[in-house]
């Protein structure tokens, strides 16, 4: 398999811990990495400081490939692994669209949403607010988690090869 993310470094930052060995299977400049673990499984890396609705519109769009194309049965809904870590701001529409998308889907399309942030008291209340759609949702509420080490469910763990529609490769 041959690399494409050289000629994107002008633009985009390499991989951060814990997926600072890993090689992108999808970026977005207005986000950053997405990666398909493994069946059901989706870790994100944003790169960038300000959250715009072209960066959730990234992250959606993963999600949905995930849940399109993803043989999901008999998983109890997706694993999602958001390390969002580079944000230090968003713009309201933003999180107005993830939580259109999130409406969109079938309850309880999740049954695992992690998110690593930094420990401030913003990202707390932003993340326990968003709890309550959650809870509206029938997903599982985000685990807020601070040591992006722990956002995996194995230490060790690495994606697995992403078919082309997730890669959207030809």
């Amino acid at each position: 398999m041959i690399s494409i993310y050289p000629l994107l470094l002008p633009t985009l930052q390499r991989p951060r811990h814990p997926f600072h060995s890993w090689e992108p299977q999808r970026t977005s400049p207005a986000f950053g990495h997405a990666f398909r673990l493994q069946r059901g499984v989706l870790a994100t890396q944003s790169t960038v400081e300000a959250c715009t609705t072209e960066s959730i519109d990234f992250v959606v769009g993963c999600v949905d490939a995930i849940l399109r194309h993803d043989e999901t049965e008999g998983l109890g809904g997706i694993t999602i692994l958001h390390d969002w870590r580079s944000f230090r701001s968003y713009e309201s529409p933003a999180r107005t669209r993830l939580f259109e998308a999130m409406r969109e889907r079938p309850k309880g399309y999740a049954r695992r949403i992690a998110i690593a942030v930094p420990a401030t008291p913003f990202w707390r209340m932003a993340v326990s607010g968003a709890a309550v759609v959650y809870a509206f949702l029938r997903v599982s509420a985000p685990e807020l988690i601070t040591d992006a080490g722990k956002l995996l469910p194995h230490p060790g763990m690495r994606p697995t090869a992403p078919p082309p529609w997730f890669t959207g490769a030809k």
